[in-house]
């Protein structure tokens, strides 16, 4: 069998196993690099690949890297990553993956991957959590096989890697290279970036159907948990239309055919008046909004698949393409995310309670929201 063969039965294969993965997988692209050892991805679907990696290694661990790609592209990884420490972020991208791929049928991650267990981590973190972790220790022990100066580095020789810096040397290469759907960034060996498999609509209506598939299934155990959460986000129980249209006053003053005065548009009368004289045009507005959701210890995944609701509920009375801003709120409220599907958005917390944490971090938002939402 051909390697571009291989490729593409275990491709295939997954299509079968796992069909609400389907949308990913058929807009994967793979390329061949001599430059990498095993495979990477990036922003743009492309999935990178070293041949003789390929050829040589076992179908269900490809199977099990390959699903890894997926769930970069899925979990958005690259856009999360907010400048963290690259190093340290991959890892932590590739724990939040590990813990799905090791429950999944005739698939397995190579002996040398990272895993929640190595660590000593519980499963189903975030990576924003796993991440906090793993900054808390002085070095970080990795699993890894390295090649050391030409020599391999038996697998249980310690390696270690700081992560505020001060290590010999750089983390030894991972299972799955990260490139710029893991980093965000664009690496040496990639493509040009596809503005049009880039495109955020697009992608937010592959999301849409990989929920889809995944809801149709939910019960048929094969459906990772972090996507059972995510397809099982609770309906909307207010009327957000009308409540915006109280809270921010006349409707006339947003979206819904309501306009602003603007001078970055010039005025449909301009050219009946001295050009000396400047009129303002009108432009169509949307409110900017911000949405807290209390992520405390005490909040339950019933409340919070409910606020998560809000999110599309707030989304769909806007009627904007603009997205909603979202900050997850303990006892501190952390980085704001901009969001246009419930989907999109990823919880953290699991400390005490300070709202008003929230509600500044709100504040603090530029340009500055017309309201804050509470949830």
């Amino acid at each position: 069998m051909t390697v571009s063969a291989k490729l593409e039965a275990a491709r295939n294969r997954l299509m079968v196993e796992y069909p609400f993965f389907g949308p990913v997988l058929a807009r994967l692209t793979f390329v061949e690099r001599r430059v990498i050892p095993t495979l990477s991805t990036d922003t743009s679907f492309r999935v990178y690949y070293n041949q003789t990696w390929v050829r040589d290694v076992e179908d269900s661990i490809l199977l099990g890297l390959l699903l890894q790609i997926i769930e970069q592209h899925l979990r958005q990884h690259g856009a999360r990553r907010n400048g963290r420490n690259p190093h340290v972020w991959s890892i932590a991208c590739l724990l939040e993956s590990a813990g799905d791929v090791k429950t999944m049928k005739d698939v397995r991650l190579p002996r040398e991957s990272v895993t929640p267990q190595w660590f000593e981590f519980p499963d189903g973190l975030t990576a924003e959590q796993y991440y906090q972790l793993l900054m808390r220790m002085d070095r970080i022990p990795l699993p890894f096989s390295a090649w050391k100066k030409g020599q391999e580095v038996d697998f249980d020789v310690p390696m270690y890697f700081k992560p505020t810096g001060g290590s010999e040397e750089e983390p030894p290469e991972m299972p799955l290279i990260p490139g710029s759907g893991m980093l965000g960034d664009a690496q040496s060996w990639e493509d040009a970036p596809d503005s049009l498999r880039m495109d955020p609509l697009l992608f937010a209506g592959l999301e849409g159907e990989v929920d889809q598939l995944a809801s149709q299934r939910r019960n048929r155990g094969k459906v990772p948990d972090w996507l059972q959460r995510r397809v099982g986000v609770g309906r909307s129980r207010i009327s957000w239309r009308s409540e915006l249209r109280r809270f921010l006053g006349d409707a006339q003053n947003w979206g819904g055919g309501g306009s602003a005065f603007t001078y970055l548009k010039p005025s449909l009368m301009q050219p009946a008046v001295s050009s000396t004289v400047r009129l303002p045009g009108f432009e169509l507005r949307s409110p900017r909004m911000c949405m807290v959701i209390d992520t405390s210890g005490s909040m339950q995944q019933a409340e919070l698949r409910t606020a998560l609701g809000e999110v599309n509920g707030v989304l769909k009375a806007m009627g904007t393409s603009e997205g909603l801003h979202v900050v997850s709120c303990d006892a501190t409220a952390k980085d704001a995310q901009l969001v246009t599907a419930a989907s999109r958005v990823v919880l953290e917390g699991g400390g005490g309670t300070d709202m008003a944490a929230g509600i500044r971090a709100a504040q603090a938002l530029r340009p500055r929201p017309d309201g804050v939402i509470i949830a």
